[in-house]
């Protein structure tokens, strides 16, 4: 149990610092509003609004290592924090000038995977509440109907030829009738 309760404290603190280390970017470069898609004042305010996310995951994870409640938070927290770390990045990186530091596509590829595993986990964040199962075994085809649709979703997603980014282009992406 106690090494349960420091894994969940530990990725949540993880989760913590990198949403921290990347609002300390976000106000160094202060991106405009017209790379970034957002003012960097909105982004600034979405970052801290992810914080609740991971604290919540953490202290039910920690507490209850065995409700996957908890757990869904933390995952849930952390896929909020990819998303908005790919999307800083990418905006700071794009208002850069000529010499744009390196993985401006990967983090771009980033906001559109990350955004969608936040996506494909918000139904459950409804479905396991508040014990972190089902509410009965008639719910299982919808569980596995949804899980199928976003395993689906996520391969689509990462190999699709655009990404969540304008002018960006997916490093992975696959071109074609596939794409």
């Amino acid at each position: 149990a106690h090494a349960t309760a420091w894994l969940a404290w530990s990725w949540c603190g993880l989760v913590l610092a990198l949403l921290m280390a990347t609002l300390v970017a976000l106000l160094v470069g202060r991106p405009p509003a017209s790379s970034a898609g957002e003012a960097w004042q909105r982004q600034a305010a979405d970052l801290l609004s992810v914080v609740g996310a991971p604290l919540l995951g953490g202290l039910i994870a920690a507490r209850r290592p065995d409700n996957r409640y908890g757990w869904l938070w933390l995952a849930f927290g952390s896929s909020l924090t990819v998303t908005a770390v790919a999307a800083v990045y990418s905006a700071v990186a794009l208002t850069s000038g000529p010499a744009r530091p390196p993985g401006l596509g990967v983090a771009a590829w980033g906001v559109g995977l990350g955004f969608t595993v936040t996506i494909s986990l918000f139904p459950f964040l409804f479905l396991l509440f508040p014990n972190g199962r089902l509410p009965s075994p008639r719910w299982r085809p919808l569980a596995w109907a949804i899980l199928t649709i976003d395993a689906l979703t996520l391969v689509a997603a990462a190999f699709s030829p655009g990404t969540a980014i304008e002018g960006i282009a997916n490093p992975v992406g696959v071109g074609g009738w596939l794409g």
